[in-house]
């Protein structure tokens, strides 16, 4: 069963946030979270709320689920009095339950609504609340995969206030996942220098598809320097991947040596990373590809051939 919760915490935020995601892995191993998001208390007196959205998978029971819930957060110090003073240590909310949906994420419309706002050039006029509800629904189309209908609706608000640099990554973003690549890179190629402050992971995913948009019109170049940016940016097991693109990239240059050197260090990381067939056919390509380079590299050190028509004119300057 697919499931979805939040967390929250006014108190020690980053320090229990951390904590509990902890404690949360080590009982739902496949769980994934979300960056986390800083917004202001609702209906209470107290400090700046840290939250973020968990997923994952289980068998248990939604009673089950919000026993371990209420565990965790008896455990971390939550009890009903310091709700009461407005002190919340740990909140875990089931928010989805399958295909259930239990709880509004209230912190996530509100979160949309201030990013909304904050996204205006000083002298536009003040968002209405409609553009904060359709700022809401693209984040919402963006988070469940439709690019699509999120590029839409982007696009109509970028064009009434000027969006920020990150929503225009997302933007970026849609374009490459609906295939439109020159606008995917063009818009990527203005908007990533200023978005360095940003976590390395989220960085990673923007160089990539910056990477991809160009390999995909054969700027060989450009896409080698996002995928070397991506490289210092990503997971372990994702380097596999990359390395192997950046062998594309030189092969199709015909750089044959650095492409072969690639394609030997993609095969490396996929053999620590093999969990999968499709990994596994990812490292077959691989030694294909660096065995191919290499009889090219093998070609280009063999002194050339004369051809019968050079050979006779050689003899003839010799008889001479």
């Amino acid at each position: 069963m697919e499931i979805v919760i939040t967390l929250g915490s006014n108190i020690r935020q980053t320090e229990n946030i951390l904590k509990a995601k902890e404690i949360l892995r080590e009982r739902f191993p496949d769980i994934r979270f979300t960056d986390e998001e800083w917004t202001e208390p609702v209906g209470v007196e107290s400090d700046k709320y840290l939250n973020c959205i968990g997923r994952f998978s289980t068998t248990l029971k939604a009673k089950e689920l919000r026993c371990f819930f209420k565990k965790v957060e008896s455990d971390m110090g939550d009890t009903h009095e310091n709700h009461q003073r407005g002190c919340v240590h740990i909140d875990i909310d089931l928010i989805q339950y399958g295909n259930t949906k239990l709880k509004d994420i209230i912190w996530r419309t509100i979160i949309g609504i201030l990013l909304c706002l904050s996204c205006l050039q000083p002298t536009a006029a003040q968002a209405t609340k409609s553009d904060a509800v359709e700022l809401d629904k693209a984040l919402e189309y963006f988070t469940s995969g439709k690019y699509h209908e999120a590029l839409l609706i982007f696009r109509k608000l970028d064009e009434k206030y000027k969006l920020n640099d990150r929503f225009r990554a997302y933007i970026a973003l849609c374009y490459y996942h609906d295939w439109d690549y020159p606008n995917a890179a063009k818009t990527f190629d203005a908007t990533l220098p200023r978005l360095q402050t940003l976590a390395p992971r989220e960085r990673s995913v923007y160089a990539f598809a910056a990477a991809e948009s160009h390999f995909l019109m054969q700027q060989y170049q450009q896409a080698t320097q996002y995928y070397e940016n991506a490289l210092s940016l990503c997971a372990e097991n994702e380097k596999g991947e990359i390395y192997y693109r950046l062998g594309c990239c030189a092969m199709f240059q015909e750089e044959w040596q650095r492409a072969a050197d690639y394609f030997g260090r993609a095969q490396n990381h996929f053999r620590c990373f093999q969990q999968s067939d499709n990994v596994k056919a990812r490292m077959a390509q691989a030694q294909r590809m660096e065995q191919g380079c290499r009889k090219m590299i093998g070609k280009a050190e063999q002194p050339q051939q004369n051809t019968p028509r050079q050979q006779s004119a050689n003899n003839g300057n010799q008889s001479e």
